[in-house]
Parts: C-alpha cells; structure tokens; sequence
C-alpha cells in the first residue's frame, strides 16, 4: 500500500486556530484531508471515557494516525463500495439525521407547556357535532355555523349540559350531559386540550375542530393536580340501571365484605376471592397508578379523599357497580427534569409530534427562498377542470409536461416529480378536485423541504459530520482488521494456544480488579433513568449516553467515572465493589452505583 502522510503544526492546531480562521486542515492521509474539527471531536470523546490511562496529545496523534492508515487500506479494497457498508451506513444516517429535521426548541416548549398543565386539572364538558376529515370547505363552515348558533343560545342563558343531552352527537352525552370532569395534559386530542386550557373558568369556547369534528368547550373549575394515588378495590358489578332490589342487594353484600375487613380480614385475599373485577383480583385488587380524569368521578372522589396508607373507603357506588378502596400510596407530580423524557415520549404519540416539523419547515422556507413557480402551478390548476389530480391521466399529462413547480434554493422540482410523489402519496382528506391539488402540493413542498434539508446536514452541522465519519470509518476499521487480524488469528489455533502459554504470565495481577462505570447520582428516580439507559446504550458509549440524556446545560444530574481500578484507587470502587472503607457523605451526588465487573 502506498499512502503519503503529512502531518502539519497538529499539536498547535488541536490547541488554538492561529492558523486559519475556521477548519484548518491538519493532515492528509493518502491525500484525503483531515480537518482540526474531526480530530478534536474524536480527540475530546475518547479522552472524556478514559479515565485509566489518559493520553498526551502527541500519543494520541500516533493512535489517531494509525486508525486512519488503517480506515484508509479498507477503501483501497473497496470495503466501502460493498451493499452492506453503504446500507448499514444509510441506515445509522437516517436514524441520526432525525433530530436535525424538527425544531428542537419547539420540542422543549411543548414539553414545559405538557408539564405545566400537568400540574393544573380542568372541568370541562363539551358538545360535539361530527365531521369527516375528508369534509369540503364548504361543509365544515356549515357545521362550524351551527355551533355558533349554539353559543349564541347559551349566551342568552339557554343551559349548556341541557344543549349537550339534545344535539351533541358524543354519545356519552346521553349519560353525562357533557360533562368529561377534570382533564389533564394528555388526556384528550391536543386542540381540545389548548382550549381547555385556554378558556376561563365559566366561559364557553369558540368551536374548536379535531379529528372528530367540532367542540363547544365549558370551564366549569380548575384545581392544582392531586398528583397520582394507587389503590386497591374490591368490586361488585352492577349497571347503572340495575333495579332497586338489586342495588340494595349488592350494596348489603359489600357491607358484610366491609365489616369484615373492619374486624381485621386481610383486603388483599377478599379481594382475589370475592371481586369481580377479575384482571385487578389476581393481583389482590391492585390497579394501576392513576391521575385526574382516569376513573370515574365518584371512584376517583373517594380514592384520593382516603388520606392515609392503608385507609379503607366505605362502600361506594359508581356507574359500574358498588367498590370498596383500600389507599396502597400515593405521589406528587415530580419535578419537570424528572418527568421531560416521559413527557417527550407523550409527545411523540400525539399531535404536539408535528409542531417541531411544522416550525422547521417554516423556519426553512425563508432560508431557502422557497416558492411555487407560476409555470408549474398555472399547468396542474388548469388541468384540475378536466381530470381529477388522482387520475392516472392527470399524473401522466403531470409528467410529460414536465413543468418548473418548485424552487427551493438552488434546486427546482418540476411537475413530473410532483406526480411521482402523487403515485405513492394517494390518500386525501379532501373531496373537491382543487383542494386536493392544492393539499398534495402542501405536502410535496414540505416532503420536498425536509429532503433538501436532509442533504445540507452535514455541511450545516459539525457534529453530525463528525458523527458521520466516526461511524464510517469505525465499520470500515472492523471490516478491514476483521478480514486481516481476526479472521486469520482464529484460524491459527496452534499459534494462538502457543502464544497463550508463552504470555499468559505477563499479564496476571496481585489483586482483583472493578473494570467499569462509577455512577453518582442526583437522587433515585436519576439512579433509576440511568440504570435503564446502560441497559439500552451501546457499551463504548455509556458514558455518552448518560451525560447527554440526564444533564442539560444549567443542572448536572448524574457525574459518571470509566476505568480499571484497583483497590485503593477509587474510594466508592472501594466500598461497593470491594467491600472496603467507609461510606462518603455526598450532598451533591447522593445516590451512587457501579455499573461493571470483578476482574
């Protein structure tokens, strides 16, 4: 192999940028140029997870050196030509490139929004008139008009819940009138929910549309959140209109079953044997945790007013039957830092998910001058008189045409590429010939958008390039080491059991050793986040992991050591792993666990 190697001011150059204003080139391999920035960033990481055995600069340029001889051999055999290496490639970019396409800042105020309103519970009740998503324009005003004529009769005094029982078409609204009781974050669609919470107590809403159609919203109350209460049940069911008799016959039955347990009859055996609410039985008559609005008004009226551990309610009735609550514990809400990676899950399921994207396109639309081209545009309309943009005679007049439809930056997009985006993109909630035009042209501009936006990532984010040539270069070095080292190593068993026998010696120690992870911790609930992250996390990353999730820019939650200790080295090594010394009092960093093992 014949590779050049030119190595320019590296050690002046990883400290300052005297040298140029930017990236400077620091080296070139085989005349492939490597910049200040990859070298710090790998430099910095690898340093940041050794704590054993740290490495002067110039030692590290030699390992650093090294490692690129060796990525650089494994593209002079092509390794990085291979189908598998650029689709296991693709695949780690695409998983990668997924926080870069929506506005994170858009997140992170979702998410103190979701915790703020985690921490206040509204009343409400609502009517609701249905619509199709796939309604016309025309169709929706139509309903939207005769909920205004609805809050112009509440207005004038007409009772709102009266209203609901006779035209809302929820129906529960036969049962309840309305009434949905306290809400919280998460609890309904997200535009019902912002109503909600943005109307005042005693106010009616504007109608408000969601997937289902249109609301009328009613503030009844607010309160601060209860937090969470579990608790166990003992259950007789009955529906809610069970004659008078045998009513009054399943609440004497629970009666018997409550004075019993007055007389020091154990709950959780009564309830496996005696309840009939099966799934909760066979776990003594455990449910889940719960919050504001997950039960039923009256059950959730009676658990959370029980006010100590082990307190037993009377028997109460509920629309479902008669119960018998037995308090097991409760919790506040917690903190904002101990809920976010919850609350960012949450948000991923629901429609807060595409407020981050949304912002990102907007934000990117300036950026790149986007604009529909009038060429383009004036063809697909003038076409909508004859053919529906469904019509496969529509996409193929699409296509031969082949007009300017869509600049964005230096990149135009014609009407061809618009019908080879109809042909895989053919559901539409609308019904009217231009309005599906003009709903298909607003998702291939934003489709259109995030792809040119997926292609500048590197040359906008450093990290991500970094991260990028970290991981190529890592599958290209196991290839090219796999077929020349350890392939042939493991075929040479004769030589490998004689170097063993030779070595084995030089490399046996006095005393036991703890290879691994010295975690300290904020309190439990960081303890326990981080434990189910080194789980999950690849094993040469841990640390990373760690100190990205759990800390942000103003609070560090969790402090994280790597490296081989031995006894002596390390005092919490020394009293978790060994058994040794006395334990350190940590305001700071409380809660402490190892993560590794006995060597």
């Amino acid at each position: 192999m014949k590779t050049k190697l030119l190595l320019t001011a590296l050690s002046m150059c990883a400290i300052s940028s005297t040298y140029a204003e930017n990236d400077p080139v620091i080296m070139r391999i085989n005349g492939k140029e490597v910049r200040k920035s990859e070298f710090e960033y790998i430099y910095h990481k690898n340093t940041q997870q050794q704590t054993a055995e740290k490495k002067t600069l110039d030692e590290y340029v030699d390992l650093f050196v090294n490692f690129k001889l060796k990525v650089t051999e494994a593209e002079l055999r092509g390794l990085d030509t291979t189908k598998i290496f650029k689709s296991e490639l693709a695949g780690y970019r695409k998983q990668l490139a997924q926080p870069y396409l929506v506005d994170r800042s858009v997140d992170d105020v979702l998410a103190k929004e979701a915790y703020d309103r985690m921490l206040e519970n509204v009343e409400v009740s609502h009517i609701l008139l249905r619509l199709d998503q796939s309604a016309s324009e025309q169709e929706a005003q139509k309903v939207y008009d005769r909920m205004m004529e609805y809050k112009k009769r509440i207005s004038k005094g007409y009772d709102f819940h009266k209203l609901a029982k006779e035209v809302s078409e929820d129906p529960s609204a036969q049962m309840n009138s309305g009434d949905l009781g306290y809400i919280s974050a998460f609890m309904t669609v997200y535009p019902f929910e912002t109503a909600a919470y943005n109307t005042p107590v005693g106010s009616v809403s504007d109608p408000v549309r969601t997937q289902f159609g249109y609301h009328l919203i009613k503030v009844t109350n607010r309160r601060h959140d209860q937090g969470e209460v579990l608790v166990s049940h003992i259950m007789k069911m009955l529906p809610r209109d069970a004659s008078t008799d045998a009513d009054a016959a399943a609440k004497k039955e629970m009666e018997d079953i409550y004075a019993e347990l007055m007389q020091g009859a154990d709950f959780s055996e009564i309830a496996r044997t005696k309840s009939e609410d099966r799934q909760s039985a066979a776990k003594g008559g455990e449910l889940p945790w719960f919050g504001a609005g997950r039960m039923v008004k009256e059950f959730e009226i009676e658990a959370f007013a029980l006010a100590e551990s082990g307190d037993v309610s009377k028997p109460i009735r509920s629309p479902y039957g008669w119960h018998i609550i037995k308090k097991i514990d409760k919790r506040g809400t917690g903190s904002f830092e101990s809920r976010k990676n919850e609350i960012m899950k949450r948000i991923a399921r629901d429609e807060r998910a595409n407020k981050g994207q949304e912002s990102l396109i907007e934000k990117l639309k300036v950026e790149y001058n986007v604009a529909f081209l009038s060429e383009g545009e004036a063809l697909l309309s003038g076409m909508t008189k004859d053919f529906f943009p469904m019509d496969s005679v529509y996409m193929a007049e699409a296509t031969t045409k082949s007009q300017p439809l869509l600049r964005i930056a230096d990149k135009v997009y014609t009407t061809s590429d618009f019908a080879s985006f109809m042909k895989t993109n053919k559901r539409s909630t609308k019904k009217e010939a231009i309005e599906v035009l003009n709903e298909k042209k607003e998702q291939f501009l934003n489709e259109s958008v995030l792809a040119y936006e997926d292609t500048q990532l590197e040359r906008k984010y450093p990290d991500f390039r970094n991260l990028m040539n970290e991981y190529r270069d890592g599958i290209l070095l196991f290839e090219v080491s796999n077929k020349e080292v350890w392939e042939k190593a493991s075929a040479d068993t004769d030589g490998l059991a004689r170097y063993f026998d030779e070595h084995k010696k030089d490399y046996q120690w006095d005393a036991a050793k703890f290879k691994g992870l010295v975690v300290q911790c904020k309190d439990k609930d960081v303890a326990k986040q981080a434990r189910k992250i080194i789980k999950k996390a690849p094993s040469d990353s841990i640390s990373y992991y760690l100190k990205t999730q759990l800390n942000n820019d103003s609070v560090q939650f969790v402090k994280v050591e790597k490296g081989l200790y031995s006894e002596g080295d390390n005092k919490l090594v020394d009293l978790y792993a060994f058994k040794k010394g006395k334990a350190v009092d940590n305001q700071v960093f409380p809660v402490t666990f190892l993560s590794g093992k006995q060597l």
